[in-house]
């Protein structure tokens, strides 16, 4: 099966490797202090990407910035993008 795979990446302080899993708990905030949001996000990010049967996770280098994944599937029947197609329309953002 086809799938469409789109990324959002940042240049911040980076993930350590023990904690990529955590950031899609529900109510998890990387910082004790920094009380901006609840904590739900990228907790609802899962919940929708895999209720459409996709998959998403998320690849970090301390120091370099983070990556964030996910996939869907491809429903559209198309085997190639259309011939109009920019590159942000193609999986990255």
């Amino acid at each position: 099966m086809r799938e469409l795979r789109l990324s959002v990446s940042d240049t911040g302080p980076g993930i350590p490797d023990d904690l990529l899993e955590l950031v899609f708990e529900r109510f998890w905030q990387a910082g004790g202090k920094d009380r901006r949001g609840l904590g739900l996000g990228l907790y609802i990010c899962r919940s929708i990407v895999e209720a459409h049967g996709g998959r998403i996770w998320v690849e970090s280098r301390l120091g370099e910035g983070s990556t964030l994944y996910f996939t869907i599937p491809d429903t559209t029947g198309s085997s190639s993008p259309p011939a109009n197609a920019s590159p942000s329309d193609l999986g990255s953002v």
